[in-house]
């Protein structure tokens, strides 16, 4: 009896270790379904080109209007001199297809990875963040340097 004990239990580990294939989505695309009324995901990016003090603000918030998902996009700028003076230089709505769905799918699969991977924060960096009106998304991703492109390849992309 201590053989078939000994020789179960074996099974039952190599059993366990068996390497199982993963199963990944990669083609299968968001519909974003949360967003509905006047919910929206707001996709934000904080520069910091006046050091500490911060920079320019861009902005793409995800909204469904007559039942198709729109992205506005804004951007604005701000003199280092006097930070109150900010001005809107960008500001444009971009009905959403397929392949922007997708990009912003990425882009917040990204971001996620980005914050998992974040260090402490210092005073001066960029800031993205990505969130629901409700908050049951919230994601931060402070950079020191100025090496991560997610943002801007997301605006690229959606300029397509």
């Amino acid at each position: 009896m201590n053989k078939a004990y000994y020789f179960a239990i074996a099974f039952l580990i190599l059993s366990c270790n068996r390497n199982q294939p993963e199963t990944k989505n990669t083609d299968k695309v968001a519909e974003f379904e949360n967003i509905v009324g006047t919910g929206y995901l707001k996709l934000t990016a904080d520069y910091d080109e006046c050091g500490e003090w911060g920079g320019h603000h861009e902005e793409i918030k995800i909204v469904r209007a007559e039942k198709k998902l729109f992205a506005e996009i804004t951007k604005d700028s701000v003199d280092c001199k006097n930070l109150t003076s900010r001005k809107i230089i960008e500001k444009k709505r971009v009905a959403l297809n397929e392949n922007h769905k997708k990009a912003i799918s990425d882009y917040l699969h990204e971001l996620l990875n980005k914050s998992l991977e974040e260090q402490i924060p210092y005073h001066a960096g960029q800031w993205y963040s990505a969130e629901t009106i409700d908050s049951t998304l919230v994601l931060n991703y402070h950079e020191a340097g100025n090496n991560w492109k997610g943002f801007m390849k997301l605006k690229v992309e959606l300029s397509k």
